[in-house]
């Protein structure tokens, strides 16, 4: 089974991955992240847990000031 980037659409050839012309017809492929892909999306995961946390943190903050420190209930 061949494994397509679902991202840049690159094929996994063994240990490295490359543009595909074209893939045959009958080929079976399967969806994943090729290593660039991948480190891009977690990367971008990681700076919106960051947002929604200063988000929350912000918003607790306005709500209750000291429930940052701990003392609202």
């Amino acid at each position: 089974m061949t494994k397509v980037c679902c991202v840049c659409h690159r094929v996994e050839n063994g240990d490295s991955w490359s543009m595909a012309n074209a893939l045959p017809a009958d080929e079976r492929v399967t969806h994943g992240y090729c290593p660039d892909c991948f480190a891009q999306a977690m990367s971008a995961l990681d700076e919106f847990i960051r947002q929604q946390q200063r988000i929350r943190s912000a918003v607790a903050s306005e709500s209750c000031p000291m429930l940052v420190g701990g003392l609202c209930a």
